[in-house]
């Protein structure tokens, strides 16, 4: 019940929205003035743009295939993966 799966795609590109949906989610206050002050965070701390392949950090891809199977399996099931 305390658990919410936030996309990093999403997170991306709207941080704000993701920051609004956790709030509401949890119970937390987010009125319109809330709203604006995650919007102007969120364009002056623009996220990175990178990719780092498993191999950087000496993981092979089907390593990490396996490891995240039963997770993206369990998103598939909702409709989220």
């Amino acid at each position: 019940a305390r658990f919410l799966d936030v996309h990093y795609a999403d997170l991306v590109a709207d941080p704000a929205a993701v920051a609004a949906r956790v709030c509401a989610t949890f119970g937390h206050p987010c009125d319109a003035s809330h709203r604006v002050a995650l919007e102007e965070w969120a364009r002056a701390h623009p996220a990175p743009r990178h990719r780092c392949p498993p191999e950087v950090f000496g993981v092979e891809p089907t390593q990490v295939a396996r490891a995240f199977a039963g997770y993206r399996t369990w998103l598939a099931a909702r409709g989220l993966g």
